[in-house]
C-alpha cells in the first residue's frame, strides 16, 4: 500500500499507521526514519466524519477505514507538487476507501481461516457412528470391520468417545423380576 501511495504522490517521507480498536499499532515509514507523531495520528483517527487532513504546506493525513473502523492512517509529507496538494487529497481518499476495503476483507479471510482450523479440528476429535452396523438378531453382539464379533458396549466405547452405564428397563424388570413389583406401573 505504502508503494501505490508513493508512486501517486512521490512524497518526501510516508508513514502507514495500522490502527488496531482505536490504538496506534504498527507503524511502517518510508524512508524507514520518517517520523510519526503517535498522538495526531490517534487524534485524526478518532475525529469523527474526517476522511484527510492536510497537514503543514505540503502534506496529509488520510484515514484508511471500512464502514466506520479506521483500518489506518497514513501521513504523506511534502509531495513533489504542493501546488496540487487538494487533488492529492481527493484522490488518497478514494484509494485509501478502496484500500480499508481490501485490509477489512483481508482481516475477514484470516478470520474465517481461523474458524475453519478450529471447526476441523473440533470434527476431527468427534467421533461418531456412521453407515450400516451389522448386528446379531439374537444376542445383539455387533460385527466389525476385522470380522470379530462383539457386545455393544465394547464396540461403541471403542468407536465414539460415550461409555456405556447399564440399568433394567420396566419391561425387564417385570419379565426377569415379577415378585419385585418394580415393573410396569399400574395407572390410577
Amino acid at each position: 500500500m505504502l508503494d501505490l501511495f508513493i508512486l501517486l504522490f512521490a512524497p518526501q517521507s510516508l508513514v502507514l499507521v495500522q490502527m488496531d480498536g482505536g490504538e496506534v499499532g504498527r507503524v511502517e515509514a518510508r524512508p524507514a526514519a520518517a517520523a510519526c507523531d503517535r498522538e495526531a495520528v490517534r487524534d485524526f483517527s478518532a475525529a469523527v466524519g474526517e476522511q484527510s487532513r492536510a497537514v503543514g504546506a505540503a502534506g496529509f493525513r488520510v484515514r484508511i477505514g471500512h464502514q466506520g473502523e479506521t483500518l489506518g492512517v497514513v501521513s504523506v509529507d511534502q509531495v513533489r507538487f504542493p501546488e496540487h496538494l487538494e487533488h492529492y487529497r481527493r484522490v488518497a481518499e478514494t484509494v485509501a476507501r478502496v484500500c480499508g476495503l481490501a485490509l477489512a476483507n483481508a482481516g475477514a479471510y484470516q478470520r474465517l481461516q481461523v474458524a475453519v482450523a478450529e471447526l476441523t479440528a473440533a470434527r476431527d476429535s468427534v467421533r461418531t457412528l456412521a453407515g450400516l452396523i451389522p448386528i446379531c438378531a439374537h444376542c445383539k453382539q455387533i460385527r466389525d470391520d476385522a470380522g470379530f464379533w462383539q457386545s455393544v458396549e465394547q464396540y461403541v466405547q471403542d468407536h465414539t468417545e460415550a461409555t456405556l452405564t447399564h440399568g433394567i428397563c420396566p419391561a425387564c424388570i417385570e419379565k426377569y423380576f415379577p415378585g419385585l413389583g418394580l415393573g410396569k406401573r399400574k395407572e390410577v
